[in-house]
Formats: C-alpha cells, structure tokens, sequence
C-alpha cells in the first residue's frame, strides 16, 4: 500500500510551513516543545521527517514521533531516518533510479539530490518535480534529473498476525536480510583460495622450471605475476574482512535492539521474577555473535568448503597423496562427533554456574546495608566461596579438554606432514614427482589443514555460539504484549469508567491468588479508596486495571471496552498510574517528568510540580528542572520522590489515576497537597487511591476493603471506617 499525499493544500501557501502546521495541529502539539525537541529540530532530516508526515496524512500522534527520533539529537542520516520511520510502522525501500521511472502514485517519496535530503512531493508536468528542499527550507518545482539519485519509497507495514510476530527462527531470517553481502563473502572465498593456489605453482615452477634450466628470465616473469597475485589477494580477503565486520556489526545492533524490544514488550508475571542479574548475563552473551563474526573462527569455516580445490590440485600433481589430508580431514571429523556432546556440556554447566555467581553478585549489592546490620558477611563469604570453587574446577575441567583436543590435533597435523613428506620423498627417488612438485604439495596441505584444525579448536566457541543463537530464537518467540491482530485502538481518551467482573489473578500456580472473584464499578469522576492489610490484593488490583497483569479469569472493562481487546500501550499512555515505590531515572528532573508525555509544554511542568507540593527553586533542586538525578534519586527524601512521581502522573492530564498507596511516603504537606488534587478534579476524573490513612479515606466517596483479594466492604467513608473501628 503506498500512501497518498492531501491535495487539498493551498498551493499558493508556503508548503513546507502549511505542512508543519498542519502536523502541529493534528498531533496537538504544543506551542512550547521541551528542550530536547528543540535542539533537533535544526536537522534537515527532522525537517524532511515532518513534511513527509503531514504530506502521507500519518495517523499518528506528537508522542509516538518523539518515541521514535534519536534520544537527545537529530536525526543524522538517511539510515537514520529510515530507522525512524520503521519505528513508526512505516517501512521504506530504497533504490538508486532516475525519478522520471517513478510512478506518480508512489509518491511523497525521501530522495537524496547533490548530497542534500529533499521530498519529492508530486509531479508537475511532465519534466518537472515539486520538492520539499530540507537544506534551503522551502518548496520548489525542478526539473526532473535525468541521473539517477538515491530514493526510499514510503510504504505501510504488513500486518502481521501473532504467528508471524513469533518466527520460528528469527536468527537465520534476520541473516537473510544480509543475503547479497552474505553471496559476495562467498565469491570472494573462492576468487581468494583460487589465488592461493598461485604460491605453490610459482615455487614448483621455480625449482623445475627456473633453477634446471637456469632461465633468469623466466624467473622475473614468474615473479612479476606471483607479485601481482599476491597483492590482489590480499585486497580481496581486505574487503572480505571489511565486509564480515560490516555484516557483524549491523547484525549485532539490530540484535541488541530486537532483544531489548523483546524484553521490554514482555508481560510484566514473565520478567519481574527472573534475577537481574540472569538478564544480564543473557545480554552479555549477545556479545558472542559479535565476536564470532569479528574472529578469525568465520574466516576459516569460509575457507573449509574450498579446502576441496585444494585436495583436487594435490590429486592433479601427486596424485594417491590426496588421501593423506583427506584421511586427516576424516579423523577431525569423527573427533569431533565424540567431542560436540562433552564440549556442549561445559558450556551448559559453564553458563549455569556463572549466572548462579552473577544473581549471588547482584543480591548482595542489592543487600549489602541489610548485610552489614546483620553482620552476615562471613556467612555471604562463604557462600560465594562455593560459587568460586565449582565455577574454578568447570573451567580446570574445560580448559584441561581444549588443552588436551589442541595437543591432539597438532600431533595429527605433524603426522600428516611427515606422511606426505615421506611418502612424497619416495615419490620423487622413484622419478614420480619432481621436488618442486614435492616442496608445492607441501605448502598446499597445510593450507589445506589449517581451516580444518582452526574449526576442530574451535568447537567450543561454536557450539557456544550455537546455544545462544537457540536462546536468541526461543526469546523471539516468547509472546509479548502486544499483538496487532487482537488490539484494537481507542477513538477517544479513556473517560475513567472501571468495571471489573469475577477478575481473579494469582502469581504463580504455586501461591494462593492474590485477587479472587473481585466485582466492583467504578463511575465516572469518583475518587475511591482501596484498602485493606498486607498482601489483600491493593496492588494487584492497581496493575491488573492498567494492563500490567492479565486475570486469569474474569474480564476488567475500561469505558465498557474488554481490557484484553485493547493496545495496553494506548491503555497506559492515558491512565496516571504511580507505583507504590517511587521510581525515578538517571537524569535531569525535566527527562524524569517528561517520560509521561515528550511533547508536554513548559508551563504544564511547572503545574504539575505546583500541585505536587514541590518547590523547584529550593536548595534540593540546584539547578532547577535541569538538576541531575542519581542512583533512583537517593539523596533525595522519600516524600520528594514521591512527590516526583505524582507531578510525572499529573502531566498526562489523564481522567483515570491510578495511585497506589503514595501516603506511606508523602510529609503532611505532600497529604494535604494530595487531598487538594483530589477535591479539585473530583467529579472531572475518576481517582482510584490505595491507602490505609484515614485522612485520605475520608477524601474519597467511596472505600474498598479487601482482605485475602476479595471484597469485604463497599461504601461510604463513615461506614468502612466504624466497620474497621
């Protein structure tokens, strides 16, 4: 599907202007953008990316452009930009052709023209374009260029079903896309080991041809020629190497970025129960693709297939000595077929125990105060004393096995050499082959042997990278989220309306369930209090209304709408929700704020901290908005923190909040700046409060007591305050 431009602009306006306004006012943006929109609006690309959006009619919104464009920084590219647009669902194909092939349909269209970026919005004429020039900031009609120029055609994305979202092997379609590089490493192969064979025809040459006959003359022919060849081979296995790098490279980042993604869109019950750990060690074996296509392992398994070029000029010039590197190549084999299994396993028991010392590292850094006040430092010694131990005797164990593989195979390589030596020898006493012949037959097994050896003493990091890419697949087809094919989108924000009916949700299918057969509703614009004691399903119930958790049973309506039909992305965007502990990120306090909505303006920032009860001018805030936090904001109080959160929660302007539980932390002039956000937008949004304060319940309409995840008590105030009297 290629998309059409609007045609209803005034073409006597400005377009590029007309385009930007209209962008403006169908995304809402405001008329004060945060900084860091500001400093990459200067990029010609981000110029190029706004006009080909409001000429294409991009139903998008402020929010998802800003997601998508480059953190902190304009867009640098075209392959940056086209990264942009793939992340805004749009996918682009690029071609190298004259504009005046293109069809009139497939435009707006990005064309790069001397250098500089453009879109090339419609034809005008039959020799004539009009573009957008991103350089000069302006629209005007050229003459179509006859050469041809860079151009990415805009197209939107398939969608694809929940099948097609889980590949069955992601690693290997990923490859695909590299296919041409990928074809022109393997020519490049066989035009290098052909060239290869030029150093033993030249030395045999020289001592048949040249030293018997004594022709100087013929030696600087020779020479001249090996000379030649042995500068273009190596230019070649240069740009072999340029090209594995260039493929390593792209493959490594569009991995860490597609695992992250991964990790990211997974529902929450799959990742919060996994160490931290176990995740970092999981990214930090992606870093084993990336040294396999860097190391010099892919270069000799390139050579392995054209090794038989090479037995084939042995059997040309010694004819029955081609069995010898051949029976060779047998034997690495066949070790090998034993060899895969007990390598498997050290790599399996390897990585067992090093994630084992890694979640043992991370409890501790995460305990260490906890630690220390029990004076368990000898006992946590201890136990990471046995880590140490039977991580030290699987590694003794793997490397005394590679150790003793490596002895075996060089013995086996001398072995070869000797037989083809001697048995050469006895060839050359019998008139059968020449010496040079000999010496050339010499230098080809080795160059046969080596690819062979280097993969055999390799198999410990290919089986390794063999079990990564498995892990690579099995996490690309882990569910996620997010399922085009069963969302639907909201026409409208979410009023505030909650139904929740029969919902029960546990854990674990170990642990009792944390909600059981819960039903309530919940009206537009009232403020209703949750409460109940530790572990009666407060929380649970906070997450499960904004699409963190799914229920098991039961359905949970949003403005009558089934949760589970709904773009859980969408659901947040539009719910305040502020967790029971208060999170904050490195960065500024404006980065920390604006994480709930990018396109907010300057103003709203500075009222949403007013109604928090934070004065940003105080000596905490040194530098105002544009104060660093640090370490989840640590040297920060508790309260402050808190405060953070809800001022993050009030920049949505959103009619459903969702607060769990912020009075455990807030001072009382945090309480009372609560209670005035409440009784100011009371009856405007729905406000669904955890807390066991009595202040904060008698500021509600309603309060909801639940003990064991079940509902106990439904009413007034009054009442369930005198029910827990």
């Amino acid at each position: 599907m290629i998309f059409k431009r609007d045609k209803s602009t005034n073409p006597k306006a400005n377009r590029v202007h007309q385009d930007l306004e209209n962008l403006k006012k169908a995304f809402g943006a405001s008329k004060n953008y945060t900084r860091e929109l500001e400093v990459s609006e200067q990029s010609s690309w981000d110029l190029c990316l706004r006009v080909l959006l409001s000429a294409i009619n991009w139903p998008g919104t402020e929010r998802k452009i800003i997601e998508a464009r480059p953190h902190l920084r304009s867009i640098a590219d075209l392959d940056e930009l086209r990264a942009v647009l793939g992340r805004l669902d749009l996918d682009t194909a690029g071609h190298l052709i004259s504009p005046r092939a293109l069809d009139p349909q497939a435009l707006p269209a990005i064309a790069v023209m001397s250098g500089s970026p453009c879109i090339l919005l419609k034809f005008s004429g039959e020799n004539e374009v009009e573009i957008y020039d991103a350089a000069k900031d302006q629209t005007r009609i050229i003459t179509i260029p006859r050469k041809r120029i860079q151009v990415c055609l805009i197209e939107a994305r398939k969608v694809r079903t929940q099948e097609e979202d889980k590949p069955k092997n992601w690693f290997r379609d990923t490859l695909l896309h590299f296919i041409k590089p990928i074809l022109g490493v393997f020519m490049l192969t066989f035009v290098v080991n052909l060239l290869s064979m030029a150093t033993p025809l030249y030395v045999m040459s020289v001592y048949d041809k040249v030293v018997g006959a004594k022709a100087p003359a013929t030696l600087f022919s020779l020479l001249a020629i090996i000379v030649f060849t042995i500068g273009f081979e190596l230019y070649l296995r240069n740009r072999r190497s340029k090209i594995i790098a260039y493929v390593g490279a792209r493959f490594h980042n569009l991995l860490t970025n597609k695992a992250l993604e991964r990790l990211l869109g997974l529902p929450i019950q799959m990742v919060e129960n996994v160490a931290v750990g176990s995740q970092i060690m999981r990214f930090r074996q992606l870093d084993t693709i990336r040294a396999f296509f860097t190391g010099h392992i892919v270069s000799a398994m390139l050579d392995l297939p054209f090794t038989l070029l090479f037995v084939a000029l042995i059997f040309f010039i010694g004819g029955s000595l081609a069995l010898i590197p051949v029976t060779l190549a047998m034997l690495f084999a066949l070790m090998a077929l034993f060899t895969v299994p007990t390598t498997k396993r050290n790599t399996v028991a390897g990585g067992k125990a090093r994630n084992r010392a890694g979640t043992f590292i991370e409890e501790t850094l995460d305990k260490i105060f906890a630690i220390r006040q029990l004076h368990a430092e000898n006992q946590w010694h201890h136990r990471f004393a046995s880590f140490v131990r039977d991580d030290t005797i699987l590694r003794f164990k793997a490397r005394f096995y590679d150790g003793m593989m490596h002895t075996l195979s060089q013995s086996l390589v001398m072995v070869s050499g000797i037989a083809t030596l001697g048995i050469g020898a006895m060839l050359v006493i019998s008139g059968d082959l020449s010496v040079g012949a000999l010496i050339a037959l010499m230098m080809v097994v080795w160059r046969i042997l080596s690819p062979i050896q280097t993969t055999f003493l390799s198999l410990n990091r290919i089986t390794q990278f063999g079990e990564t890419v498995q892990q690579i697949n099995g996490m690309m087809r882990l569910p996620t989220e997010r399922h085009v094919v069963v969302r639907n989108r909201l026409h409208s924000p979410l009023s505030g309306q909650v139904s929740l009916n029969g919902v029960s949700f546990r854990h674990g299918p170990t642990v009792e369930a944390a909600v059981r057969n819960l039903s309530f509703d919940i009206n537009v614009g009232e403020v209703v209090a949750i409460s109940g004691g530790t572990g009666a399903g407060k929380t649970t119930i906070t997450k499960l209304i904004s699409g963190l958790y799914q229920p098991q049973a039961g359905t949970i309506l949003l403005d009558g709408l089934n949760l589970r039909q709904l773009d859980v992305s969408e659901i947040r965007t539009g719910i305040g929700y502020v967790p029971q502990t208060p999170h904050l990120f490195y960065g500024t306090v404006r980065q920390n704020l604006v994480l709930a909505k990018p396109d907010v303006a300057e103003d709203d920032i500075h009222f949403a901290l007013i109604e928090a009860g934070i004065d940003i001018n105080s000596a905490v805030f040194p530098d105002g908005l544009d104060t660093v936090l640090r370490n989840n904001g640590q040297h920060l109080s508790d309260g402050l923190r808190m405060k953070l959160c809800l001022a993050r929660a009030y920049l949505k302007r959103s009619h459903l909040y969702l607060l769990d539980d912020p009075g455990a932390y807030l001072d009382p002039e945090g309480d009372q700046a609560l209670q005035r956000f409440m009784d100011k937008l009371r009856s405007q949004v729905t406000i669904i409060l955890v807390t066991n304060r009595p202040g904060l319940m008698r500021s509600a309409d309603r309060v909801l007591k639940l003990d064991a995840g079940m509902l106990v008590a439904d009413g007034s105030p009054e009442e369930v305050l005198k029910s827990i009297a």
